[in-house]
Formats: C-alpha cells, sequence, structure tokens
C-alpha cells in the first residue's frame, strides 16, 4: 500500500510540474522578446535590467569573452552608444527554449540592423545562443554567444 501511495504522489508531481515548464518557456521567450525590445528603444537601463551581475558574453567580432561585474558600468557604456547615435534593430527569429530546473539554454537568430552615428546602417544575421537564470520570479541573462550566420551552400 505504501508503494502505491508513493507512486501516486510521484505522478501527483510529475504531472503538476509538467504546466510549470511550459509556463517557463513562456516568460523566457517573453522576457527574452523584452530584452530587445528596450534594445530596440535605446533604454539602456530597461536591457541591461534583464543582465544578472557578472554576466559575461561573446561578441559577434569574436574576440575575448567580455564579463560584465558592475551593471551601472554595463548601463553606462551602452547608454554611452545610444548617445552617440547608435542604433539597434534587431528581431529574435527562430526563438527556442529548453529549460533545465532553475537555468535554461535560449537560441535564436539575431536579425535587423545598426545605424551609425554618421547614419550608415548595416544588415546584421547572426546566431544567438543566451543562459538564463531563474532570479526569483524573472529569468536572467548569465551569458550570451553571438556569431555570424552565414547560409549554408547548396553545393
Amino acid at each position: 500500500m505504501k508503494k502505491l501511495s508513493l507512486m501516486i504522489i510521484l505522478g501527483v508531481i510529475l504531472a503538476a510540474s509538467t504546466p510549470a515548464l511550459a509556463d517557463d518557456v513562456a516568460d523566457i521567450k517573453a522576457a527574452m522578446k523584452e530584452h530587445f525590445v528596450t534594445f530596440r528603444a535605446g533604454d539602456a537601463a530597461g536591457h541591461i535590467a534583464h543582465h544578472m551581475a557578472g554576466n559575461s558574453s561573446f561578441g559577434p567580432e569574436g574576440g575575448a569573452l567580455a564579463v560584465n561585474d558592475s551593471p551601472e558600468e554595463e548601463i553606462a557604456d551602452l547608454q554611452t552608444s545610444f548617445d552617440e547615435g547608435f542604433k539597434f534593430d534587431f528581431q529574435l527569429v527562430d526563438l527556442e527554449v529548453a529549460v533545465y530546473g532553475d537555468m535554461a539554454v535560449v537560441t535564436s537568430l539575431q536579425i535587423g540592423t545598426v545605424t551609425t552615428p554618421d547614419g550608415t546602417t548595416e544588415k546584421v544575421k547572426n546566431r544567438r545562443t543566451a543562459v538564463v537564470i531563474r532570479d526569483g520570479s524573472d529569468w536572467k541573462e548569465v551569458h550570451s554567444h553571438i556569431s555570424l550566420y552565414t547560409e549554408e551552400s547548396t553545393d
């Protein structure tokens, strides 16, 4: 009887956890989309609010790992770019989320344009992978890796 009761309780717990994962995926997708809405709007503080202190990234130009220990410095640096006239109009396409408890891996294409202070506009198509963790009821980015998307050869 104890074995049957334990199996029933386990079944209830497993059944109850499935919708939470679906909610997590929706919450993460919404957070990532909002992350880029703030970027397009030139809202440095709103954009960086989606990052954990100590977050890291590999940018699309290659190079060393960048680590952002201070949210205030990260906001100031991004705000300087916005104030200088840089504009970023990116959309996340093919957004996929894999949840692993209180962390998730988010993959997408980052497509759009970058406009420089002199008005030059460059098209951008990058692959983007982010690692996010649960911070209370929010999901925040702790690492991102962006690399140039290259079309596959049809040879």
